[in-house]
């Protein structure tokens, strides 16, 4: 099966030391036995096709990579011993199958996931299967981290499901018939040069600058490599009051507050660093921040779409004009994401992979490093915000308003709540992740730590929740 142009992006962007994965972790009600889980994942894993894939060999002329869907699987994903910070850090080999693993933790260290009272801040504390102080509450954890290159947040979510599914004995419906549809689920360099997938358009977003953004640290350490990670919960946000005037191109969403906040927090920590001489005044004369936002392809209505990566990586940009005011910030910001989700993406790196659809599979693996080197990231974007939003009844994960929790089937725990990463590789430093589960807001701030030290992360970190707050007055 031919890799689409998405995946093609994240295995020519692979670097050992900066794994591009992404993560879901839920904190469930009950425990897990550990055997029974192998049973499940197993079970989940090769009901869905990409969930077992592995990259097969590829001629050194061939035009295309490919999938290939193995009988059985190399390894035993279930993995122990490891936080969640050495999870993540941790590179997934495509030349394997399955390329995912997940993660157990029995006891649930204080400070993830503890509702905070409304008058009080979210507090941050440590992701599960990290170290903290003392163990929190009664419960399991569990972790899915998978390559990007295989699937994303949202299969993520329906592999987390089908793996509870299977462990409370449920019959899963196994996605090998649908191979077609699979063929379907994004561009190729087979379809002709240039072309998007049916119904989306190809202009670009207008008059959106091409000059260096911001790029921002903290005082990590230059040789290290891997991942911190911090989770906190809070309400979500509700929209502000100073929306934009009618005649806006779109009306802002809760995810437009949350990108806009991350705008504003980035321009504030550059500001801080500018002034205290720790940032490059070449950048910091810029003013232009860049944030990207995936878009997802594979539509929210209808059937559920095959496990796969079907997340385009799309970006947006403020300027120091328009942040000077929340409602000029909010109304480019909700333009630039509702031209992104009709197709008119800003700066949609599968163009470029598009443009060289004739040339050789390794020949095109090359540009994204060679880019990157020549033009030392000159236009890398800031940072990355990825957000799952609110999810939908599911059998064993809540949703919705406190209190609609979900009908389980029996002998498996429920998910009471969820957080998400998306991969994070220099220069963007540090990279968030949302996701509402029964009325909560996850939020997971994910850091490299060569550019961000922990306490730095926690710092950046307590800043956007601070614009997050400024945003909704």
């Amino acid at each position: 099966m031919e890799l689409n142009l998405l995946e093609e992006g994240v295995v020519m962007s692979e670097v050992a030391r900066w794994p591009m994965t992404v993560a879901l972790g839920a904190l469930l009600t009950g425990e897990l036995d550990e055997k029974r889980l192998v049973e499940a994942v197993t079970e989940a894993v090769m009901a869905h096709p990409l969930a077992h894939a592995r990259l097969a060999p590829s001629p050194a002329w061939s035009r295309h990579a490919y999938w290939e869907i193995p009988d059985e699987l190399d390894l035993n994903p279930v993995v122990s011993g490891l936080s969640a910070a050495e999870l993540l850090s941790t590179p997934i080999e495509l030349s394997t199958s399955p390329p995912l693993r997940v993660a157990l933790w029995k006891d649930i260290p204080d400070g993830w996931g503890l509702p905070a009272p409304s008058s009080e801040p979210p507090h941050p504390g440590p992701a599960p299967g990290s170290s903290g102080p003392g163990p929190g509450p009664g419960g399991t954890s569990i972790a899915i981290v998978c390559n990007h290159a295989a699937f994303d947040g949202v299969g993520l979510i329906r592999m987390l499901d089908a793996t509870l599914s299977a462990y409370a004995g449920v019959r899963l419906r196994s996605e090998a018939s649908d191979l077609a549809d699979l063929e379907q689920r994004g561009p190729r360099t087979s379809d002709s040069a240039g072309s998007r997938p049916a119904g989306r358009a190809t202009k670009s977003a207008p008059g959106r600058p091409w000059r260096p953004s911001l790029k921002i640290s903290g005082d990590g350490d230059p040789g290290a490599s891997g991942y911190g990670i911090m989770v906190i919960e809070t309400d979500p946000p509700r929209l502000p009051e100073a929306l934009p005037r009618a005649g806006a191109v779109a009306r802002p969403t809760v995810n437009d507050v949350l990108v806009a906040a991350l705008h504003l927090a980035i321009a504030s920590w550059a500001s801080g660093r500018q002034r205290s001489g720790r940032l490059s005044l070449a950048l910091a004369d810029s003013g232009l921040v860049s944030v990207v936002v995936p878009v997802y392809l594979g539509g929210r209505d209808g059937p559920e779409p095959p496990v796969a990566n079907a997340t385009l990586q799309t970006t947006t940009f403020s300027t120091p004009a328009e942040r000077s005011e929340p409602r000029l910030l909010l109304q480019a910001i909700a333009a630039q994401t509702h031209y992104a989700k009709e197709g008119r993406a800003v700066r949609d790196p599968t163009g470029v992979l598009h443009a060289l659809a004739l040339a050789p599979y390794r020949i095109r693996s090359l540009l994204p490093p060679l880019v990157g080197r020549i033009t030392n990231d000159f236009f890398a974007a800031s940072a990355r915000l990825s957000n799952l939003g609110v999810q939908e009844p599911r059998p064993h994960i809540g949703s919705g308003p406190a209190g609609e929790g979900p009908s389980p089937a029996s002998g498996a725990p429920v998910v009471e709540r969820l957080w998400f990463s998306p991969p994070c590789r220099p220069p963007q430093g540090i990279v968030l992740g949302a996701v509402t589960t029964n009325g909560r807001l996850s939020l997971s701030a994910r850091w490299c730590r060569s550019a961000f030290s922990d306490s730095d992360a926690r710092c950046f970190l307590e800043l956007y929740l601070q614009e997050l707050q400024r945003l909704q007055a």
